[in-house]
């Protein structure tokens, strides 16, 4: 902790200093719900990352993207600025699209099945 809070760049993944630096790192408990969150938003932009990269992040994978959602019972869209932007996923409808959504019809076989794993 006394590193972290001295340079919080030493360990990668931080990016501020410790808000309570007094409180050592085993006497706190993590949010479970907070960091399952944090994990889905950071799993959905890689795969939206991943089609970018892939060239498939095109309308018709919005389109698909936005069944899929809309199967899921999820309010979900596309909004094209000076880049293209989605809506944010919150609380529930994170989990419903964790739980139901359909990866495989946006990613390979493969990939889809190793992300459902995590």
């Amino acid at each position: 902790m006394n590193i972290i809070a001295s340079n919080y760049l030493a360990y990668p993944g931080h990016i501020q200093a410790p808000l309570f630096p007094m409180i050592p790192l085993n006497h706190w408990v993590p949010d479970k719900l907070y960091i399952m969150l944090r994990i889905t938003d950071r799993l959905w932009s890689l795969i939206i990352f991943e089609l970018e990269q892939n060239g498939e992040y095109n309308d018709d994978m919005h389109e698909t993207i936005c069944n899929k959602m809309k199967k899921c019972e999820v309010k979900f869209e596309f909004r094209k600025m000076t880049k293209w932007k989605y809506t944010s996923l919150l609380g529930l409808d994170e989990l419903k699209v964790l739980q139901n959504f359909n990866l495989a019809a946006i990613l390979p076989t493969n990939q889809a099945k190793k992300i459902r794993l995590l």
